[in-house]
């Protein structure tokens, strides 16, 4: 140890900043480290107190230094530091979210639920944060699966959940179901007609998959989708309500069939209706029942009412109690609640989005001042701060920033008034200086005078708290410039007695006089001796300037006026140049008119030049016969021009768009037919523009036309997404059968039903293969029901049929499988039966042998392939 080494300071406590810096990046020291978060508050480097940031996991210290640091750049590598510590995995989970709730700044609430590992800081910063659209991008790719069905849960808006569904389709079945039933039922409460529709159809498709394939929960899915059926029924259409219903009474009379019991299905009537009424009695309300005015129509009330009226006219009429009538009423009382309760959801929304709009305004004006008060922007803090809603109005955790916003102004208030009390003394400091600065006099007068204006813009920046002119250290202020003003005066005093002097020579300049005969030569030298003596006069006495002034601008109008009688020769001929033009054009039509305005143009240069004011009129007025005539010629250039530009931007936005397509994703590819023959639509509209070939450009002739639009571009674009089309639908049907095969594999191994299912279910399958397969799953591992297949085609004729609807030969010994496959194709076609697609009848045909798990294993595997090699020639015929 050194001797007198105990009584030296540390290094990060060095007068240099430059050996704090360094101290505080490398040393390890316990001590040091104890002190980073002293040293990131007080020391006065903003480098050294950053280097201290950068080594502190104190998520707290990070906390405050980044919102009552003052220097932006410290700030900003608090706020870093901050995020990082936050996003990494070894963060201790309570002191983060602890400081975490302190945290107000938006970056940093954005970047955490982007970016941390721990899910319940995301979820905390997506609780805090204030944008909008942060919920629908984790929604869709924040990792955990409970934290995306809760972000779903807070979203309502239909167009954020269908893009959702969208973009979760393929990766997260469970949420894009649960995001396609929010939306689905959102549509349906606001009485959607579209959704009702889809709703009862889907309702009428499930009916009929219950006949078809009698699951073991068919009674209680039929119930559900009964009960269901009650609520949709009397919003949707007479013919919708005719199909739904005639599914479900199908799928019920399946399942009692299936029970063994062959009754038809009791039908539940409230009351015994009185007597049917006559048909043609039917059709007027019929008609009253389509007119159903939307909810969501403008004038529903009207259209209601109009209704309501007709109604009762019509039971006027009949006279006696008519149960349609009688229905049709408790449907318009129906309407007339759903209409009261879209308005009222109408008006919670509006509710809803004019506070958030409050809160998101509130939060960008507490980040302003937030923003203002870190960079010691007092003047701009307090004026975002006098936009700020009320604090009653805002919710808790604005309040809590409007609290400490609040107490920082104050606290900046504070320290802007004792900088000014700092700054009003350094100028009576300054002022003192100019005293025997040594300065020239003029520059110490400027002084002052800066000196003054400082002074009096620091009162307007303190107002009311600026000090009175009878205050000490204004009277003191005062004395300092009369005193720094003393020396001067001997300077001034010489100045005048020069300005004298000046003011003489002016007036010996004045008294010369000019010769009547003289040429414009000398009227222009006297012009200009007599406006460099104008110049001069600032440095005359200033109290006989005006005087001086007076005479001088005396004699130069007298040589003006000589010198104007002089051009008005040089004038003449111009004047008869515009009088000729006048004459030739009133004659002449636009063509001519042009080629007159051109040829005066060259005229105009050859002859001389008049005084500059008269010359400026004439060329006016030349300018005024000529200009209309080539404003018009570029008029309809310009138009021209416009015309073509807008049809090939429109083309080519076409273009761009139909070439976008062709590389888009498989979902648009689906719908794309659609797309395109609008796109077409639009390409056949586009037309060319009209040229006027009888005029002419400034330059000379007419520019030709441009060229037609590119058609052959439009087809090859048109092309590719078909081509696109075409391979994503072959790339879909080759996906569904390899997945159909694999999970014929699995049947065929006979699987426990629970591990079959979990298979299927990780599977691309066909809706009609999925429902047979699940169905199979549930006796896959029992070999007793093998014998349920007796009854079905022999295997081989799936493969016959399949080679036969891809046009392929079928082998020697199917050959009579084949005649029989060929004949019942021809009592099909003859019977008008709709023949399937190809593939489409390939896919099934496969699907069927699949559901048949008791095949050997080298039978099935030879069929297989007989029916993959008919898919392979069927999707390259």
């Amino acid at each position: 140890m050194k001797l007198f080494g105990f009584r030296r300071k540390p290094e990060w406590q060095h007068a240099d900043a430059k050996r704090r810096l360094t101290a505080v990046e490398s040393l390890q020291d316990p001590a040091l480290k104890a002190a980073l978060p002293e040293l990131a508050q007080t020391d006065p480097d903003p480098t050294v107190r950053i280097a201290a940031i950068s080594r502190i996991d104190d998520l707290a210290v990070l906390e405050r230094r980044m919102r009552g640091e003052h220097d932006s750049a410290v700030a900003e590598a608090a706020k870093q530091r901050l995020i990082q510590r936050l996003c990494v995995p070894q963060v201790e989970e309570s002191a983060a979210l602890e400081a975490l709730r302190q945290v107000h700044d938006e970056e940093v609430l954005s970047d955490v639920a982007q970016n941390a590992a721990l899910g319940g800081l995301r979820r905390l910063a997506l609780e805090r944060s204030q944008r909008g659209n942060l919920k629908l991008q984790r929604c869709i790719h924040d990792p955990d699966p409970e934290l995306r069905l809760w972000l779903l849960e807070q979203i309502d808006q239909a167009d954020a959940l269908q893009r959702i569904a969208d973009a979760v389709r393929k990766k997260d079945k469970r949420l894009a179901r649960a995001a396609r039933d929010k939306l689905d039922a959102l549509r349906i409460a606001a009485g959607d007609p579209t959704a009702l529709e889809t709703r009862a159809q889907a309702i009428a498709e499930a009916a009929g998959r219950l006949t078809r394939e009698l699951p073991d929960d068919r009674d209680p899915q039929l119930a559900a989708l009964q009960q269901e059926w009650q609520q949709l029924s009397r919003q949707v259409s007479a013919a919708t309500q005719r199909r739904v219903q005639g599914a479900l009474d199908t799928a019920e009379l399946a399942l009692r069939a299936a029970r063994g019991d062959w009754s038809p299905p009791p039908r539940a009537e409230p009351t015994p209706a009185p007597a049917a009424p006559e048909p043609s009695s039917d059709k007027p309300v019929q008609a009253l029942q389509d007119q159903l005015p939307n909810i969501e129509q403008s004038d529903f009330d009207q259209s209601l009412q109009a209704l309501s009226a007709q109604l009762e006219a019509l039971s006027a009429e009949r006279g006696s109690a008519d149960a349609r009538i009688e229905a049709l009423r408790r449907l318009l009382e129906q309407r007339r609640r759903q209409r009261n309760d879209w308005l009222k959801a109408q008006r919670q929304a509006a509710r809803e989005a004019e506070r958030e709009s409050r809160e998101q305004a509130a939060a960008s004006t507490l980040n302003q001042v937030e923003q203002a008060l870190r960079q010691g922007q007092a003047q701009a803090a307090q004026e975002a701060w006098q936009s700020i809603a009320k604090p009653g109005e805002l919710s808790a955790a604005l309040r809590r920033r409007w609290q400490t916003c609040q107490q920082q102004l104050a606290e900046l208030a504070q320290a802007q008034r004792w900088a000014s009390r700092q700054a009003r003394q350094r100028l009576c400091e300054e002022t003192a200086a100019l005293q025997g600065s040594g300065l020239h006099p003029d520059a110490v007068a400027s002084r002052v005078k800066e000196l003054q204006a400082e002074w009096s813009k620091l009162d307007q920046i303190d107002g009311d708290q600026a000090p009175p002119s009878d205050a000490g250290i204004s009277r003191r202020f005062r004395a300092l410039c009369h005193q720094a003003l003393s020396p001067a005066k001997a300077y001034f005093e010489k100045r005048r007695e020069l300005r004298g002097e000046r003011t003489q020579a002016i007036e010996q300049l004045l008294t010369e006089s000019l010769s009547e005969a003289a040429d414009s030569a000398a009227l222009l030298q006297r012009q200009q001796a007599l406006r460099d003596g104008l110049n001069q006069l600032r440095d005359a006495a200033p109290e006989k300037r005006n005087e001086l002034a007076a005479q001088i601008r005396a004699q130069l109008d007298g040589i003006a006026a000589r010198l104007k009688d002089q051009r008005e020769q040089a004038l003449l001929g111009k004047r008869k140049l515009l009088a000729k033009l006048k004459r030739d054009l009133g004659a002449a039509d636009a063509e001519a008119g042009i080629r007159l305005a051109k040829a005066a143009q060259a005229e105009w240069k050859q002859l001389a030049r008049g005084r500059r004011q008269d010359e400026d009129a004439l060329w006016q007025e030349l300018r005024e016969l000529i200009d209309p005539l080539f404003d018009g010629l570029r008029q309809r250039q310009d138009a021209d021009q416009a015309q073509r530009q807008q049809i090939q931007q429109a083309a080519d936005g076409l273009l761009a768009e139909l070439e976008a397509l062709a590389t888009a994703e498989p979902e648009r590819l689906l719908h794309a037919d659609s797309h395109v023959e609008s796109l077409r639509q639009r390409w056949r509209e586009l037309g060319r523009p009209e040229v006027n070939d009888g005029s002419e450009t400034a330059r000379g002739k007419r520019p030709a036309p441009s060229a037609d639009l590119d058609e052959r571009r439009f087809d090859r674009a048109c092309e590719a997404v078909r081509r696109a089309q075409a391979r994503q639908q072959q790339q879909r049907q080759l996906d569904q059968l390899e997945a159909i095969c694999r999970a014929g594999d699995w049947l065929a191994e006979r699987r426990p039903a629970a591990a079959l299912r979990e298979a299927l279910a990780s599977l691309d399958l066909p809706a009609s293969a999925r429902s047979r397969f699940e169905a199979l799953a549930e006796t896959a591992a029992d070999s007793s029901n093998d014998a349920q297949t007796e009854s079905q085609a022999p295997a081989e004729l799936l493969a016959v049929r399949a080679e036969l609807a891809a046009g392929l030969d079928s082998p020697p010994d199917d050959q009579a499988l084949r005649r029989q496959e060929q004949m019942q194709r021809l009592a099909r076609k003859l019977e008008g039966a709709a023949p399937l697609a190809a593939s489409e009848e390939i896919l099934d045909c496969l699907i069927e042998l699949q559901c048949r798990p008791h095949l050997e294993a080298s039978l099935r595997q030879g069929l297989n392939q007989r029916v993959r090699a008919a898919f392979a020639a069927a999707q390259a015929g």
